[in-house]
């Protein structure tokens, strides 16, 4: 389980600490493999993962990579996130 406060330095509830804790890992997932795990709505997986792209300054620095699965077309989403060396 990720460490949100030595990690990023901010704490996280509910929805986007699941969505967090899940992604942490930095491997590439769809929104439906997100939901299985982690019973959080597509929709709702990604609002919290743009909001973790465009809001540093409230969620911490992270970086989110997409890409288009060849086989199904569907769009996979890898979250990096990035530590106080990373700057």
């Amino acid at each position: 389980m990720l460490n949100v406060l030595k990690d990023t330095g901010h704490v996280f509830f509910g929805t986007k600490a699941k969505v967090l804790d899940l992604m942490a890992d930095g491997k590439y997932r769809s929104l439906m493999e997100i939901f299985e795990t982690t019973k959080v709505i597509p929709t709702t997986s990604s609002s919290i993962l743009r909001q973790f792209r465009n809001k540093p300054e409230k969620f911490g620095a992270m970086k989110l990579n997409k890409k288009r699965d060849i086989e199904t077309g569907h769009w996979l989403y890898q979250l990096v996130v990035a530590d106080d060396t990373d700057t």
